[in-house]
């Protein structure tokens, strides 16, 4: 009878962790996932379309100028008599950045789910496309909405609580100190945007890949927030120059649609009119915008890529050098020397 000898050779301790993070490699990775996978530029539109919303608004008006005040009568009066337009309008306003915004959670949601298929590199049942992202992103909607309502809370709550006082001091004419206040409160804003933003990214990944709860996904964030401050930090900053080459590459398919159709409205102004020029340009003006709608969905999903990528490589714990087993038979001469 033989007996056998298993030596094992163990690996790396799996607590000891690598912190060398490849950005450039994930940046690559990410791209060629998002080129491969065109199908996810969809969900990279319905996370784009509420992207965009946004309005300025500034007053100027002084009273020492006459015309400044009478185009402030003029627009004055024109809200008087068209106010029903002005309501429908501002109707048409609200529903129309709810359905982007549910178009936002919805794509989001499509998008990390289908990305978690592609990314975990494991074979399954079911090849991932439009429409089955559409299908299994629907499953988390509502817990997406309720963490980014749940921040949003959080941010407003803390905006009145900062800006009360400030408020408070500027309208009692208490202006260096107002200012002092208003300027601290800003960098406290600040700081908390940027932890949201991070809570965000890393809970809907634990709300969708990890499937856990909504308080959980909340705590987990911030958790792998805090153990990964300065990496995340280094991955929010190399967003900057990818979305100024983003930006560059918005402008100049402006330029070059502009370029191609200077020459042909010039030529419609003075052989057929103005007619053929409002032609032209309303087909330069969609051409435009269906551009800079691609060029944002593209860019839409190489982001969340990333993040999802950097995310395994912070939050999953390093494969662990599989074990290797060394069987060897024990000769009988083996065998003596053991026993005796």
């Amino acid at each position: 009878m033989h007996k056998f000898l298993v030596e094992i050779s163990a690996g790396q301790n799996p607590k000891k962790m690598n912190n060398q993070i490849n950005y450039i490699a994930i940046i690559k990775e990410a791209w060629q996932i998002t080129w491969k996978n065109k199908y996810l530029w969809w969900f990279g539109l319905f996370v784009a379309l509420s992207g965009g919303i946004s309005s300025n608004f500034s007053s100027g008006w002084k009273k020492e100028n006459g015309w400044e005040e009478d185009a402030k009568q003029k627009i004055s009066d024109w809200a008087a008599l068209y106010w029903e337009w002005l309501v429908l309008g501002l109707i048409l306003l609200i529903l129309l950045m709810i359905v982007f915004s549910i178009l936002n959670v919805w794509g989001r949601s499509a998008l990390v789910v289908s990305l978690g298929r592609i990314t975990a590199k494991e074979p399954v049942q079911e090849p991932m496309n439009f429409k089955a992202g559409m299908k299994e992103g629907k499953k988390f909607f509502w817990p997406i909405l309720g963490l980014n309502l749940f921040l949003f809370g959080i941010g407003a709550a803390t905006l009145i609580i900062l800006g009360t006082p400030i408020a408070i001091l500027f309208y009692l004419k208490a202006y260096w100190t107002g200012v002092f206040l208003a300027s601290g409160g800003l960098i406290i804003f600040i700081l908390l945007v940027i932890l949201f933003s991070f809570l965000q990214k890393f809970g809907i990944i634990y709300l969708i890949l990890g499937k856990v709860s909504f308080w959980s996904a909340f705590e987990n964030a911030y958790a792998l927030f805090r153990r990964n401050f300065w990496p995340s930090i280094i991955m929010g900053i190399i967003f900057i120059p990818l979305g100024l080459l983003a930006g560059l590459a918005a402008l100049a398919f402006i330029l070059a649609v502009l370029l191609i159709f200077l020459i042909p409205g010039l030529l419609a102004y003075f052989l057929m009119g103005k007619w053929a020029i409002i032609a032209l340009i309303i087909l330069g003006m969609l051409i435009l915008i269906a551009g800079i709608l691609a060029i944002n969905s593209v860019y839409a999903v190489l982001a969340q890529t990333i993040w999802i990528l950097f995310f395994r490589q912070i939050a999953l714990p390093k494969e662990e050098e599989k074990v290797v087993e060394v069987i060897k038979e024990i000769k009988p001469a083996e065998i003596t020397e053991v026993v005796a």
